[in-house]
């Protein structure tokens, strides 16, 4: 396989030159200038290496990185020009986030050195990127879906909130949603610490008093202590920290942090969880929003409005009946599972997995359970 490269620069002759010598290497592409350089990315080429000359016209080497690094984040950059001067380099640097700074004339024998040393950090960011989108994902999931299981009055509602903030990240555009999906799945992690009179209160959508109320926002900084633990985690436990911090700067933790200095996934994270248990409380959608819109004060009012536009223009087929056979890992439960003897087995929200149609075929086997699982269909945009 060839590494595709980039290399923008307004002197023909230069490119040329670089793509005679190098295309047996690599994917050579060339672009004039910055603009046809954005041009190119945003057509979806993945580039493993980007380099651009200091000096062009209308947009320079600096400012060109920097527009790159957003649209291509996991392209190595390397600035390439004729100017020794040291402010540019600490320019190209801090400004584009510059992974070398190479020094023209650079000889086709040098570029090809540079370039093998650029592979392997680019290598380095991918296999970064794998193991935080494979492995510490699947982790994640993995524990969380072991805490569904153990307690789903607790914990059944985490798959509803991972949906809430996965589809209104992606109608605003966000990258890397896995995170902000991560978010969603720990943030209930510390409800390990409460005790079992909160926790079915909570279930049972009652209301607190406020010595409880106190009680239950502390959960987040008991999640916050226990997720930091994990290495590349911090982001995520930051979050989790501040989900429970209001817009205007009241909520928990009580400190100085407001507005769009709160992480925006705490920010995401905040709409989901209250829309949820006031859903829970009210047992109606639409009274959830009204009891959201009456303290309007304690959200983004930007990330409110997608929020709200994400509930709007989706919803659920309607409920289907299938029989346990016919379940299939993926389905989303549609109302609660109990045993005859009352005791939750599943929680309405519930994702189908492996380990839960193993479970429900144990129950099966010892116990009677209903003949029939509501479960929701696929999901579909509303005809608006």
């Amino acid at each position: 396989m060839k590494y595709s490269i980039l290399f923008v620069d307004d002197e023909q002759n230069i490119l040329n030159a670089y793509k005679r010598s190098l295309r047996k290497y690599f994917d050579i592409h060339t672009a004039l200038s910055g603009a046809q350089a954005l041009e190119l990315i945003k057509e979806k080429h993945k580039f493993s290496v980007i380099i651009s000359d200091m000096q062009m016209p209308n947009m320079n080497g600096v400012e060109f990185l920097q527009l790159a690094k957003k649209a291509s984040k996991n392209s190595v950059r390397i600035m390439l020009t004729g100017n020794a001067d040291q402010q540019t380099a600490i320019d190209a640097i801090n400004q584009g986030d510059i992974y070398r700074f190479v020094n023209k004339p650079c000889t086709p024998e040098q570029m090809l050195d540079v370039l093998k040393v650029a592979i392997k950090q680019y290598l380095l960011i991918t296999a970064e990127q794998e193991l935080l989108q494979t492995t510490l994902k699947k982790s994640i999931e993995v524990l969380i879906e072991t805490l569904t299981l153990a307690c789903p009055s607790s914990f059944g509602s985490i798959n509803r909130i991972k949906q809430h903030v996965g589809k209104c990240v992606r109608l605003m555009g966000a990258e890397n949603t896995w995170k902000f999906e991560s978010m969603a799945m720990l943030a209930l992690v510390g409800y390990i610490c409460l005790p079992d009179e909160l926790l079915d209160k909570i279930a049972n959508g009652q209301l607190l008093t406020q010595e409880q109320e106190e009680q239950y926002l502390k959960h987040s900084e008991v999640g916050y202590q226990l997720i930091k633990k994990i290495p590349r985690l911090d982001d995520i436990a930051n979050v989790i920290k501040f989900q429970n911090k209001h817009y205007d700067g009241t909520g928990f933790p009580e400190d100085e942090l407001a507005g769009k200095d709160i992480p925006i996934g705490a920010r995401v994270l905040k709409l989901a969880l209250d829309y949820e248990r006031f859903s829970h409380i009210t047992g109606s959608s639409d009274k959830a929003l009204f009891q959201m819109e009456k303290y309007a004060e304690r959200y983004d009012p930007q990330i409110k409005k997608v929020f709200i536009e994400y509930l709007h223009n989706y919803r659920k087929e309607s409920v289907q009946a299938l029989n346990l056979l016919a379940l299939e890992e993926g389905m989303i439960i549609a109302e609660d599972i109990h045993t005859p003897e009352g005791i939750l087995l599943v929680s309405e929200g519930q994702e189908i997995t492996a380990s839960l149609l193993n479970r429900l075929y144990n129950f099966d086997k010892q116990k009677q359970l209903p003949q029939n699982f509501s479960v929701y269909g696929v999901e579909q945009p509303l005809e608006v």
